[in-house]
């Protein structure tokens, strides 16, 4: 019988971060069927019935914890969505690492993936000697134009231009637009 392989992903709060990083473990247990999978989830409030209806169509081996909920009184009002985002995942770091240290005492992490919002997590990877992943749920032209900004909003604008050791191919734009104008 082969060796369990603990992975942990850190998803932020909300219903469509939820569904990409969890299709994505369920990919991995798919392809890896000896990988056990913790899916913990920061909230900023109870979760929604779909989002139940939801977890509860996972395979065994992908475990979610649910965080409780932050207090809301501790975040500002009035701020953009994404912000209450990153301020719910920052809240919510202390019981991460709290689940953490209590699910691999015994057992140890082999790798943590976080997703977008969740990037301070990362910082645990290294308390606990685990690999390290940035999850992007993302298209590939958005990943691709990220990695190629620097170039792009160059001398050559809309020409074709690689990101020379980033192992991506280079990119070509359907017409040449100037990205400058979209930005000045």
């Amino acid at each position: 019988m082969a060796k369990t392989t603990h992975i942990t992903i850190v998803s932020s709060p909300g219903f469509t971060h939820l569904v990409p990083i969890t299709e994505f473990s369920k990919r991995l247990e798919k392809h890896h069927p000896n990988f056990h999978v913790t899916c913990i989830v920061p909230s900023l409030g109870p979760p929604s019935e779909s989002s139940k209806a939801y977890l509860e169509t996972l395979p065994s081996n992908i475990q979610t914890i649910l965080l409780p909920p932050i207090n809301k009184e501790q975040l500002p009002q009035g701020v953009h969505p994404a912000i209450l985002i990153q301020l719910t995942v920052t809240h919510s770091l202390p019981a991460i690492h709290e689940v953490l240290k209590s699910r691999f005492s015994k057992d140890p992490l082999v790798a943590l993936v976080v997703d977008l919002f969740a990037f301070q997590a990362l910082e645990f990877a290294k308390e606990f000697k685990a690999l390290s992943y940035f999850y992007f749920p993302s298209s590939a032209l958005v990943l691709s134009l990220l990695l190629h900004a620097l170039v792009l909003i160059g001398p050559t604008v809309g020409a074709k231009c690689s990101y020379q050791g980033s192992g991506v191919d280079s990119i070509r734009w359907v017409r040449s637009v100037s990205l400058l104008r979209w930005y000045t």
